[in-house]
């Protein structure tokens, strides 16, 4: 099968870390595969090939940025199309305009456009030729701001997936009219990947004479709620549990807020804010366990991740949670409240007999992308 994978760029983040593990599993499985980038920066994923675009399809997302470090005629050339821009976006002709005319090379089996935003839907439907073709989406309806730029494509896919069974049914539930479009679709992850990287030498050493805990997540508390590691720290010293030590890997908008935060309410001594990280998997293999701290998720691949290190997790509830750990088992589920939280925290760093159970649990049960796979084959195979 011959597949082309659509993303408008490579930024750092959770769909990008999808989208990469998508194409390896689709070729590890004797597929063609071919990505776009649609801003032009490199893949970077061995054994698939990256196509790209041309002027002027790539002056699709011109902002102000790009008119730094050019000449001054350059400057004015692209200030005028940035203009054009403009005017045009407001009656949605931007895209229709910078495409106009501009075609893939060749034909496809199926067009995957990775990620939910009109740029990425529009060129997936009208400059790429496939036999089928299908619109992700790796959102929380019930947290988006806005669909109203992209779901009018919607009827013209083939399939819409989603990444989980409770974002498909809370599509399903506003875009009746196109539900029987809609699918699912869970991550895919590079397992061998995460599992060599937890071989590598972090670098910060764990001490294993206190419970070691770590959260990877970026530092938006308004979602990401990663100020709750600093108030469940709080209230543990109050009930004079001290024996633990949190690693919180990721940076973000409230990163410095954050550890302000620490120092303020007297924890940060608890606490070690290691910021960005290329490879988290060597230092999460060492720590006890993982916690997921989000108001909501999609999907949560910080919960797979953790199970293919063999880690047990806390995770705040959510739609889809269910889907992917069960409580008491492989991990704890905690309510949407500090209280909860600290409560599951407290449980699992006093218990070491129910850490070493849900551990072995998440052992045994090793994790497999083949579900994942076969729902997208079935999304290609499907008539509609």
């Amino acid at each position: 099968m011959k597949i082309l994978v659509v993303v408008p760029d490579m930024l750092l983040g959770g769909v990008t870390s999808s989208a990469i593990n998508f194409c390896k599993e689709c070729q590890k499985r004797g597929n063609e595969v071919d990505i776009l980038v649609m801003d032009g920066t490199e893949s970077n994923i061995p054994e698939v090939n990256q196509i790209g675009l041309k002027r002027p399809a790539l002056l699709w997302n011109l902002s102000a940025k790009q008119l730094k470090n050019k000449s001054l005629i350059a400057k004015i050339g692209l200030a005028a199309v940035a203009i054009i821009k403009k005017i045009t976006n407001h009656f949605e002709l931007w895209l229709p305009l910078v495409f106009h005319g501009f075609k893939i090379k060749g034909s496809y089996d199926v067009a995957v456009a990775y990620r939910q935003c009109a740029p990425c839907y529009y060129f997936t439907l009208k400059c790429v030729n496939a036999r089928r073709k299908i619109a992700m989406i790796h959102g929380d309806l019930n947290f988006m701001r806005s669909t109203n730029t992209w779901d009018k494509y919607f009827p013209y896919f083939n399939k819409i997936s989603c990444v989980s069974k409770a974002v498909t049914e809370g599509f399903k539930q506003k875009f009746q009219s196109v539900a029987e479009k809609f699918t699912t679709i869970y991550n895919m992850f590079d397992v061998e990947d995460i599992q060599g990287k937890a071989l590598q030498t972090s670098p910060y050493s764990v001490n294993p004479s206190v419970v070691n805990i770590i959260t990877v997540s970026r530092h938006e508390n308004c979602h990401k709620k990663v100020d709750r590691v600093v108030k469940a720290s709080a209230e543990l010293r109050k009930q004079d549990v001290e024996n633990f030590h949190w690693y919180v890997v990721g940076d973000g908008p409230d990163f410095d807020y954050n550890c302000e935060l620490a120092n303020e309410l007297g924890v940060s001594d608890l606490i070690t804010f290691c910021g960005a990280m290329e490879n988290p998997f060597a230092l999460q293999s060492k720590c006890d366990f993982s916690v997921l701290l989000s108001a909501t998720e999609a999907y949560g691949m910080a919960v797979i991740e953790s199970q293919i290190l063999g880690k047990p997790i806390i995770a705040m509830q959510y739609p889809a949670l269910n889907e992917i750990m069960q409580d008491e088992y492989n991990g704890l589920i905690a309510e949407q409240t500090v209280f909860s939280l600290t409560q599951c925290l407290k449980k699992l760093i006093e218990n070491e007999r129910l850490r070493k159970i849900l551990t072995e649990n998440v052992q045994k049960d090793r994790y497999s992308n083949n579900i994942a796979y076969q729902k997208f084959i079935d999304a290609v195979q499907t008539d509609n």
